[in-house]
Parts: structure tokens; sequence; C-alpha cells
């Protein structure tokens, strides 16, 4: 199982206390194997919430969405709509909030120089204040 995966699982073991399962345990019932294996996220964030609901001691809450589940089998154009969108963050890069949310953009040399300007702004009024006040 990939280290990525196993960080949020981490992560939530810290900070929440869900009643992970001790590692003897998971280590006994195979979860890496068994999560590579069942396995068919569309995501790598969806991979990393499959591993940390098989690590933990207690039973799924899935069955509140299965009116969602259903509406997604009914609708294959839906279906597949949502695969693609998932898909475009199914690289290593989505294990990390920070790189899903950046993009890159391109900014015209004016936007940049006006914003180069406007980074000195502050210290030109604090200069100008202070002569004007002295």
């Amino acid at each position: 199982m990939e280290k990525e995966v196993k960080v949020y699982n981490s992560y939530k073991k810290l900070s929440y206390m869900d009643g992970n399962l001790p590692e003897s345990v998971r280590h006994d019932l195979n979860i890496d194997e068994l999560c590579e294996k069942i396995d068919y996220t569309s995501s790598c964030i969806g991979r990393q919430f499959l591993y940390h609901l098989l690590c933990i001691d207690k039973v799924s809450s899935v069955n509140k969405h299965e009116e969602l589940v259903e509406h997604l089998q009914e609708h294959v154009s839906l279906r597949k709509r949502t695969s693609e969108i998932l898909g475009k963050i199914n690289k290593p890069e989505a294990y990390t909030i920070v790189d899903i949310l950046a993009e890159n953009i391109d900014y015209s040399r004016r936007y940049l120089f006006l914003l180069q300007v406007c980074r000195w702004l502050p210290l030109i009024f604090s200069i100008g204040t202070i002569k004007y006040f002295v």
C-alpha cells in the first residue's frame, strides 16, 4: 500500500481518535492487501478514505448515502460525468489539497507590474505619514 494512502488514516488517528484498529490487528487482517483488492475508487482522495474506513472499528455510514448511490446507478450519463471529474484528481499530486487547489494561471505583464507597485504602497504611505506628522 502506498505511503500517501496511509497518511490520511494517520492524520485522522492523531486528530480525532476515530476508533482506529491497532497496528497489530491491521497486520493480522491484511488491511493493506484487502484495500488493494477492493479498491475501485476514481480518485486518490477516495483511495485514502477507503483505507481509513477499513482501519476504523466502526460500521461505515455509507447507508446514509444510499439514495445518491441508487441515483448514480440509474443515471449512466451522470455516473460517467462524475467519474470523469474524479479522474482529473486521480494522480499522486491529489493527495494534498494544496496541489488540487493550485492552478497554473498565466497573468499578464501589466497585472504583475501593478502587483509589484501595490506591494510597495504600504511602505510609501507609512513614510508619507511619518514625514507629515514629524
